[in-house]
């Protein structure tokens, strides 16, 4: 029999930390185990308005987003007695996307959001 999963989306905002923590209490309760996946989007290496000193695309990430990753759940699992371990996955792309094709091997998908949402 395969330990089920909680696939949890994570990009560091107080939404995703709580539905972590939430996926991490749920996974000690169910004995299933959790991974976390971080989407974003890689920005191009050169910016043409970059040498004016104007950056079109925003403020660059200023740390790996593996290295975001792993801050959060640490301090997510820091605030729990025996939170269980969590496999972190970081990848490129749009998150409903990958989120969608990873959670068919899932038992539980866990996101957090900001929108207001209501039963049909």
């Amino acid at each position: 029999m395969r330990t089920p999963v909680i696939l949890v989306g994570v990009d560091g905002s107080a939404k995703s930390r709580t539905a972590l923590r939430w996926a991490l209490e749920e996974a000690a309760h169910r004995g299933a185990r959790v991974e976390a996946v971080l989407a974003y989007h890689r920005e191009p290496a050169v910016v043409p308005a970059a040498l004016m000193g104007l950056n079109s695309y925003g403020e660059m990430p200023r740390r790996h987003p593996a290295q975001e990753l792993d801050d959060t759940v640490q301090q997510v699992r820091g605030t729990m007695l025996h939170a269980p371990d969590v496999a972190e996955c970081v990848v490129v792309g749009d998150a409903a996307d990958h989120l969608t094709e990873a959670s068919k091997h899932a038992a539980l998908l866990v996101i957090g959001t900001t929108r207001p949402w209501s039963r049909p």
